[in-house]
């Protein structure tokens, strides 16, 4: 997902993993159906984010309050970047979101990127887009991210955490973030949460 016509890999553990880059979207074919992964960039994209904000999280009661936090992280970009999937009858129609926080400054030597957040539209569920969103959207940051850092090496560490009673969760981030739970914390509600990692290794 780069503003050039070409491919772009990134080796995510030991799986090669190719995005189809032009216009500054990345097209990905599930179940028989073609979807758009690109960034979100309009205030229509934030009001749909702040929608399914509303509808899947229970941090948000009011569309509104929803917005408010979804535009102050979308002000920190390029440290918060939002990425939205839509499919291609509707490329404005947002199905889904991802946020994704830049952590330690410009000049590390292994940056590191946190999913803060994933949520998919109720009726667009079930149909694996979690796991296509988080895959082309990391592998795009994290290409973009090395070419940003100074002292970047060609290693990236992404992180997410997850509630350890959400299975369907623990289950998706298990099969992306393939280094496992490398730690743990109670900070909500004194609900445990896990901490999944991955190591991604550039080629470009």
């Amino acid at each position: 997902m780069c503003h050039s016509r070409r491919v772009c890999s990134v080796l995510l553990e030991r799986k090669q993993y190719f995005i189809s880059c032009g216009e500054g979207a990345a097209t990905v074919t599930n179940q028989q159906e073609t979807y758009v992964i690109r960034k979100a960039i309009q205030l229509i994209d934030l009001a749909q984010i702040a929608q399914i904000n509303k509808d899947v999280f229970a941090g948000s009661v009011h569309v509104h309050s929803a917005f408010e936090w979804i535009h102050t992280l979308c002000k920190a970009r390029p440290i918060y970047q939002y990425y939205v999937i839509t499919n291609t009858t509707d490329k404005q129609a947002v199905l889904g979101y991802a946020g994704w926080q830049v952590h330690g400054g410009w000049d590390r030597i292994e940056p590191v990127i946190e999913l803060d957040q994933i949520g998919i539209a109720k009726s667009a569920q079930g149909k694996g887009l979690g796991e296509e969103l988080i895959r082309s959207s990391l592998a795009e940051l994290a290409l973009w991210l090395a070419h940003r850092s100074a002292g970047c090496k060609g290693i990236i560490t992404a992180i997410v955490w997850g509630y350890t009673d959400n299975a369907p969760a623990m289950h998706l981030y298990g099969k992306i973030f393939t280094e496992g739970v490398c730690g743990k914390r109670i900070q909500f509600d004194n609900r445990e949460e896990n901490m999944y990692r991955l190591r991604i290794t550039l080629k470009t």
